[in-house]
């Protein structure tokens, strides 16, 4: 069973989430965004937070083949990393969560990201937490179709009248994989005030505690804010 990585003791714990869709429904190889993954983990852990790692069936998740090639120096310091591999390859079930010992969430895109996580029952529960009492929840690219089916507080959707942005729709059609629906007009018609830049470039949106990123270059970018919140919070306690 995955445990909290490279535990201080007094750091607060940040859930990562991850797809387990391996494939779309004719077929196509999908899965977990492994850059993404990378940036966020090492922005995390070299401030000593907590890591816990999740995904909907717990274990290894599947890659996005669309990932794995992107040249990165996350990317290369994870492949000669066996100590995270091997974390990643232990991912608790989204079940397993207790939502009062995780201080942030942050949601990882992939192709996979846009099958089980929107109506996943239990990233919903965790979703509809982390709005209703504000706690910094951060969603990146893909990730971020999360919101699209969950409650947030006092029954609405969690994109209504929020600013945010996601995987744009031309960033989609350009990835070639079958999608479900686009993020970007699903967040619109549930009433969010969504925003997008060029296709590639990094974007985060910040509404309160809720944090989106477009696309794999605003991971960083997600990471940091989430870090901002939560340094915030240590100072004030």
């Amino acid at each position: 069973m995955s445990r909290p990585i490279r535990s201080t003791g007094a750091s607060p714990r940040v859930l990562l989430v991850m797809t387990s869709q391996a494939r779309s429904p004719i077929g196509e190889k999908i899965g977990l965004s492994l850059v993404e993954f990378s940036v966020v983990y090492y922005a995390l852990t070299e401030r000593r937070f907590d890591l816990i790692l999740a995904s909907p069936q717990g274990g290894m998740p599947p890659i996005d083949l669309a990932s794995n090639g992107i040249s990165a120096p996350s990317m290369t310091r994870l492949r000669e990393d066996w100590e995270t591999r091997g974390a990643l390859s232990d991912t608790l079930r989204l079940e397993q969560i207790v939502t009062e010992d995780v201080s942030a969430v942050i949601y990882l895109g992939g192709a996979g990201a846009l099958w089980d996580l929107p109506t996943h029952a239990a990233s919903q529960a965790i979703i509809r937490t982390f709005l209703d009492e504000a706690r910094p929840l951060g969603l990146i690219g893909q990730g971020v179709a999360a919101l699209c089916w969950a409650n947030g507080p006092k029954g609405q959707g969690p994109a209504a009248g929020r600013r945010l942005t996601s995987v744009s729709r031309t960033e989609q059609t350009a990835m070639g994989a079958l999608i479900p629906f686009c993020v970007a007009d699903e967040l619109r018609r549930r009433g969010g005030v969504h925003s997008a830049g060029p296709d590639g470039a990094p974007l985060v949106v910040r509404d309160g505690a809720l944090i989106t990123g477009q696309n794999a270059a605003s991971a960083l970018g997600v990471a940091q804010a989430v870090i901002e919140m939560l340094d915030q919070e240590r100072v004030v306690e």
